[in-house]
């Protein structure tokens, strides 16, 4: 392997103290610190020695490269000292670099580079092999099919991240699922679903048009819980259908997952319609849940359509009255304290307020968070009131913030 000297001040030219070209004049050359000669070169491979001291031509110029350690003078052609120095230290060039800068070809320096010759690109496996890009600066095959012996890598998701997985009722007893990624329950690893998929009310398949149940056969009137899941051994990910809001019977060899969502089965088995937006779920034919009168003053807990298993917050249309005089209704999270609404400067403050007894008064959409039972609480401040509930849909945080 070839080792290369460096330029002693490439490219320039030395002038004598009125500014005229040094013509003639001489540089010695030493080892450092010493009075011994020390050799320089008229090339960088180091293959033609120059004369010591080196001759300036016409122009005040000389080519000279060194290599080392070296202490020097310029004198004119009289021996008149005009510049020295000592120490200068000049780096050897070895190694590849050395190699590089004796390969006559770029093919040379590809395989110099362990590269090969070709159009093919293998990146190599160690850290100091790379890929050579093309005269415009490109990747030599666009589409990566010519890149060979690339490492795998895993896409990577902050804790509680879910992107698309987007459910939709595909018919009867389709749940189909859009395409996205989302971070496991345990946040372990990412789950991706590459392209959309549908899942059957039969039991589970691997694979899009294929079941999703994870056990027994469907039931009517039921909540389901859509699971994205995971095999670490296969790196499949599929869809899994469950009544189980927190622990699914998972499929063998898959042990990740992540609740995506749910859906509710009608009185024939069928997949209740609905809309989804990022965390929110629209029912396409909003229910009417409560329809109540003779209401006394005292607590009531009012169930809702929404899901069961996990909390939730529970969009709602309110119409609310009361045929003896003003009166207020508050609806509340059963997490919270079971309180009378005090009135309109009171905490807490009426979720409705019907002012007169001749009319029935309307809300507008009001949210309120469940428990596990989808159940909120309900209290009026004076008894004999009537109201009606109509759930709109829901938000589920679907793990975001677990």
């Amino acid at each position: 392997m070839a080792n290369f000297a460096n330029p002693f001040n490439p490219g320039m030219q030395y002038h004598d103290d009125d500014g005229s070209p040094l013509n003639g004049g001489f540089l010695y050359f030493w080892e450092a610190g010493t009075s011994t000669a020390k050799t320089t070169w008229a090339d960088g491979a180091m293959q033609t020695p120059n004369d010591n001291p080196v001759v300036l031509s016409s122009v005040g110029r000389a080519t000279i490269f060194v290599q080392g350690l070296y202490k020097w003078s310029l004198t004119d052609a009289d021996g008149v000292e005009k510049a020295s120095g000592d120490d200068n230290k000049f780096e050897v060039v070895t190694g590849v670099a050395a190699e590089l800068l004796d390969d006559t070809s770029k093919a040379n320096q590809r395989a110099t580079l362990g590269l090969g010759t070709a159009a093919v690109v293998d990146t190599g496996t160690a850290a100091s092999e790379v890929v050579v890009l093309d005269a415009t600066a490109k990747l030599p095959a666009v589409d990566g099919s010519q890149l060979t012996n690339i490492a795998s890598a895993t896409v990577s998701a902050l804790r509680g991240y879910l992107a698309g997985l987007t459910l939709s009722r595909g018919g009867n007893q389709i749940l189909s699922i859009a395409a996205g990624l989302a971070r496991d329950s345990t946040n372990v690893s990412a789950i991706t679903i590459s392209a959309a998929i549908t899942k059957t009310f039969s039991n589970f398949t691997a694979g899009t048009g294929n079941g999703g149940l994870d056990s027994g056969s469907v039931a009517a009137s039921t909540w389901y819980h859509a699971w994205a899941i995971y095999n670490v051994s296969s790196a499949l990910s599929d869809v899994l259908i469950s009544i189980s809001p927190t622990s699914p019977t998972m499929p063998s060899g898959y042990t990740l997952k992540r609740r995506i969502g749910s859906i509710l089965t009608d009185g024939s088995s069928f997949i209740t319609n609905f809309s989804q937006k990022d965390n929110e779920f629209l029912w396409t034919d909003p229910p009417l849940d409560i329809n109540a009168s003779g209401i006394g003053a005292s607590a009531v807990t009012r169930t809702l359509t929404v899901p069961t298993g996990i909390e939730m917050w529970a969009n709602l249309q309110v119409t609310f009255a009361n045929p003896d005089g003003p009166a207020s209704l508050y609806l509340s999270s059963l997490s919270a304290d079971d309180e009378a609404p005090a009135g309109d400067t009171t905490a807490p403050l009426a979720t409705i307020v019907a002012p007169t007894s001749s009319e029935r008064y309307a809300g507008g959409v009001v949210r309120v968070r469940t428990n596990s039972s989808a159940q909120i609480r309900s209290r009026v401040s004076l008894a004999n009131s009537s109201m009606d509930i109509v759930t709109l849909g829901w938000w589920d945080s679907l793990g975001r913030f677990d």
